[in-house]
């Protein structure tokens, strides 16, 4: 996908050191509750997860992008940032400086890794996902923040491919409606299958359309590897 995402921090220390260790410039995943979010609409209205972008700057704050809504430029004080998050993400974007100037490399190298690491992806997310269903009503919710957390990385990528490689071959995938809505399903019928935990069909269904996103991206990855 062109970025890794970090191991996600939830305590209030990792999230304090995280943020402090991140350089300026960098990306940041943010989880929040949307009743805190002021653009959100269910702010002060309605609790629920929700994740944004942030791109670090030294300002106290920060200017955030929020790829459900379309929205950008908007703003919320650093410290209010971390404290009200419940979920920080790092993103590592992924390049390739060792190549000539000119060179069109990235495309290239975020097609291999999606093809490495995929299936790796999915396999580790299914064997997670089978604990976080048996052990709580808390913990069940998880594959659906988890799935939550993938679909704002493709908001990011797409983003990132539209600022870097405008005529790049993934964008044909990453600007497709129906390729979203896919993914809303997933988060959607994981969410269905958390609150009815004997509802095993809505947990299948939910890990079908995973795979076929996922197959999907590993096919334009073998694309643009053979252009």
């Amino acid at each position: 996908m062109g970025m890794k995402l970090k191991q996600p921090c939830v305590s209030q220390k990792e999230k304090d050191s995280e943020w402090s260790n991140t350089i300026n410039g960098k990306f940041v995943i943010i989880g929040m509750d949307a009743f805190l979010i002021p653009w959100n609409p269910l702010y002060q209205i309605q609790h629920g997860p929700h994740y944004f972008i942030t791109k670090k700057t030294l300002s106290d704050q920060q200017l955030c992008f929020d790829p459900t809504y379309g929205f950008h430029n908007k703003k919320y004080p650093s410290k209010s940032l971390v404290s009200n998050s419940y979920a920080l993400i790092p993103v590592k974007m992924k390049t390739s400086e060792k190549y000539p100037p000119g060179y069109k490399s990235a495309p290239f190298d975020q097609a291999k890794e999606v093809i490495k690491n995929h299936p790796k992806t999915l396999n580790n997310f299914r064997m997670q996902a089978d604990i976080w269903v048996s052990e709580n009503e808390e913990t069940a919710l998880l594959p659906a923040k988890f799935t939550d957390a993938l679909l704002t990385g493709r908001y990011l990528y797409r983003h990132f491919l539209e600022k870097k490689y405008i005529n790049s071959h993934a964008l044909s995938l990453f600007q497709d409606k129906e390729y979203y809505r896919k993914w809303i399903a997933v988060k959607n019928g994981f969410y269905k299958a958390a609150l009815d935990q004997r509802n095993n069909i809505a947990y299948s269904e939910a890990f079908s359309i995973l795979e076929s996103l996922l197959k999907q991206e590993m096919t334009l990855a073998e694309q643009i590897l053979c252009k």
